[in-house]
């Protein structure tokens, strides 16, 4: 029986896929059908060499290819043998950060995180002492300020933060961002509640906050939002949306009422 591959092995397919396509050469029949779904990843066979490179037998360690340095001299540019590089050092960078374990994020009726953070302005700020400020606290995680999405989310809580604080909302945005991108994050936008910069990941490992590493780029969280209400989660959304962050609040405090 065929058994249903992993996600990370998926998504190791899937830049295998773009991969040989980008060089020119299409993907063995394995990896396609891994594409669907149906490979068995421990099962893969192993590829018979191709004449001036194959895009798979650059990661001879993993695919059983030859190595780099048996390729043909003739009709093997100097260009491929870069692309090959390359191609090569994203592969290992994408399968150590997928392979990289994270706890699992936090779910309704768990306690809220005691954890300090420091604000854009430099200020120390225990999570807990917010907790007790108001009926409720809003943490949401973003991956990257004054990017177009995490504008877009902040920008959604700071046009309905009246409302939000009229029904007892403190609000709390989190990204792995140094404290001077998140003063002139806040800035631009005006945004009206605190952001807080965790490049250590504290409040990030607290919540159980899944990060990705993007090859080239960094370390970036994923973005969620966590309701607290009384010292306990009360609501999480684990996929927040950027425009309708503040509206998916509102909906769930409007259905506490009835």
């Amino acid at each position: 029986e065929r058994k249903k591959l992993p996600k990370m092995e998926r998504q190791m397919f899937c830049f295998l896929f773009v991969g040989s396509l980008f060089y020119g050469r299409p993907a063995p029949a394995w990896a396609r059908s891994g594409m669907g779904v149906t490979a068995d990843f421990r099962k893969v066979p192993r590829q018979k060499f191709v004449s001036n490179g194959d895009f798979f037998g650059t990661f001879s360690p993993l695919f059983g290819g030859p190595s780099l340095a048996k390729f043909p001299v003739r009709g093997y540019s100097f260009f491929a043998m870069k692309l090959h590089t390359t191609l090569a050092t994203l592969m290992l960078s994408l399968f150590a950060s997928l392979a990289s374990g994270y706890a699992d994020p936090l779910k309704v009726g768990d306690p809220a995180p005691n954890v300090a953070a420091v604000t854009e302005t430099g200020a120390k700020l225990s999570l807990a002492d917010v907790y007790k400020q108001q009926p409720y606290t809003l943490v949401y995680f973003f991956p990257k300020a004054d990017t177009p999405g995490c504008t877009a989310q902040g920008c959604s809580l700071r046009d309905d933060y009246a409302q939000l604080q009229a029904r007892g909302v403190a609000v709390l945005g989190v990204s792995l961002d140094q404290v001077s991108a998140q003063k002139a994050f806040k800035e631009k936008y005006h945004f009206p509640f605190t952001l807080l910069a965790d490049p250590d990941k504290a409040v990030v490992k607290a919540f159980g906050v899944p990060t990705k590493n993007v090859p080239l780029m960094g370390e970036f969280a994923s973005r969620q939002a966590y309701l607290i209400k009384d010292g306990k989660i009360v609501w999480v959304d684990y996929k927040a949306k950027t425009k309708d962050q503040a509206a998916d609040v509102l909906k769930f405090l409007d259905a506490q009422k009835g």
